[in-house]
Order: structure tokens, then sequence, then C-alpha cells
């Protein structure tokens, strides 16, 4: 599942697969992988922009894992799914999967429960209507759709050192769209109390996995600090029921795009070692 303003396309970038495809990463060590646009994004649907939040995308996502298991896609019927999440894939993981239960495992990576102050402000300062960007002109999307200001992806998403200009190119070339709906879900989100947290409600085996130069939810973030991931761990499990064995993995040297950032085979080895532990025996 992409994160806001991303599609397929983050999990299976076509420059350097090699590097920069958890679905070419995830096939070869025995893996399925369904690779999903979401609910107003690249290949799905484009519903109302302003009616479209992370629980309505919540239902529709369960409908892909129910056909998962029931064998509607390809006639296979998987016995097993584990969720992976980017950002606000991640956050529909936790809508999801407290609401219906239906996955074996999760594995959420860009999202943790305190945004940084700066790295809001500059993806705010970075929103515009999608109607109003060149890339989507013509596409009949209405103003309840977000995207980012052209050149603006790698201040936001990505660590100096480990950004690939040709990625970053190749980002900016394939972005898509986020929300009116689902933005305002993120206020409402990160108001709750731990309590009151959807993720409070996951009680399948959790991996977090973050980069410690992420913009979005290391800089300037005060109630953990991002280089300790056990200080991440501490904070992060009064948002987790025990029985998730929550685990806590930061990168080094790398920005919210985990999986387009060089390091992006560490990570890929991370996520696939803790899924094979997790739900195969592995």
């Amino acid at each position: 599942m992409p994160g806001a303003t991303y599609n397929h396309v983050y999990w299976d970038m076509p420059s350097e697969q090699s590097r920069y495809s958890y679905v070419d990463a995830a096939t070869r060590a025995g893996f399925a992988a369904f690779n999903v646009d979401r609910i107003g994004t690249g290949n799905s649907a484009h519903p109302a922009g302003e009616g479209l939040t992370i629980a309505s995308g919540a239902v529709a996502l369960h409908d892909a894992i129910t056909a998962l298991r029931s064998g509607r896609v390809d006639g296979h019927r998987f016995q097993r799914v584990i969720w992976v999440g980017h950002s606000y894939g991640s956050l529909h993981g936790w809508e999801e999967i407290a609401r219906y239960h239906d996955v074996d495992a999760a594995i959420f990576t860009g999202a943790l429960h305190a945004l940084s102050p700066s790295g809001l402000a500059a993806l705010r300062a970075a929103s515009f209507p999608a109607a109003a960007d060149p890339k989507f002109a013509g596409s009949g999307l209405d103003s309840g759709y977000f995207t980012t200001r052209p050149g603006t992806r790698q201040q936001l998403f990505y660590a100096r050192s480990t950004a690939d200009p040709h990625v970053v190119a190749a980002d900016e070339a394939a972005k898509d769209t986020v929300t009116a709906g689902q933005l305002g879900d993120l206020d409402k989100l990160y108001g709750l109390p731990p309590e009151d947290a959807p993720s409070r409600r996951v009680t399948v085996p959790v991996l977090l996995v973050d980069g410690v130069e992420d913009a979005v939810y290391c800089a300037d973030v005060v109630q953990y600090d991002c280089s300790d991931p056990v200080s991440v761990a501490r904070y992060e499990s009064r948002y987790y029921d025990p029985r998730t064995h929550m685990k806590v993995v930061i990168i080094p040297a790398t920005g919210h795009d985990l999986a387009l950032s060089t390091t992006a085979p560490l990570v890929d080895r991370v996520m696939i070692g803790w899924a094979r532990r997790a739900v195969a025996g592995g």
C-alpha cells in the first residue's frame, strides 16, 4: 500500500528495479506480491476527493484482501496475507486491520505516532490542487485532489546522502494524488490518545521501519529520538497491543521514502527477513 501522492510505482520503481523494487525483492524471496493502487490513485477509481477518507479506503482494501483469500485473484487462495504499507498506506493499515482483523502480520514503514512540526509545515506548503499541476491537466480530477508542487519531493521525502537523482526525477514524473478527505483524517488520527488509536486494536505481529532522517516523523520530534530505536519503540509501544510483539528498525542515512533511497536493498532485507520469521516459519 503506497503513501500519499504515490501509487504502485513506489514499490516497483522502473529505474534500476534490482535496487528500487520491493516487489522484485519479495518475489525473488518466494513471496507473492499484490501491488495496489489505492482508491483515488493510479488505475483505481477516482471518486469525489472530499468524501474519500482513510476509512473508505480501508473498505476497498478489505475487499482486495478478501479477494486474495477467496481465490478471486488468479484462482489462488492465499492462506496468509501480510500488510505492507508506506506512510498513508500504513495509516490505512491501522484502520483496516483494526476494523477487519483480516491479515496475519503487518509491516508499517514511514509511519510513527508523532509528526514533525517542521515536516508537516513543509508538506502543507508543498501541497496544492492537482488540477493546477501540468501533470494532471485534463485528468478531470475535482478540487478535492491534491499533489505536491513540482520540484519539492526531494526535500520532503529523501535524505541528501541517499537520494538518487534519477529516482527523484522518476518519482516526480510518476507522482500521484491525495484527497481532501484523507488529509483531514491526519489531524483526527494524530489527535487521539494511545488507547483510542486504531493501531491499538491491531493484534498481529508488527514491524515498524523508518529512516533516521525522515523529515515527516523524525525532524524536531521530541517524543522520541529516531537515532535510538529503543526510544522509538518505547513511545510506539503505547499505540500497539502487546500481542503485536512490535519491533522497530531504523535505517541509517535515510529519509521518508525508504523504498526509493539508495539504502532500499537493506530495507528489503529487513522486511523480508522479518516476514519469514513472522508468518512463514523461516
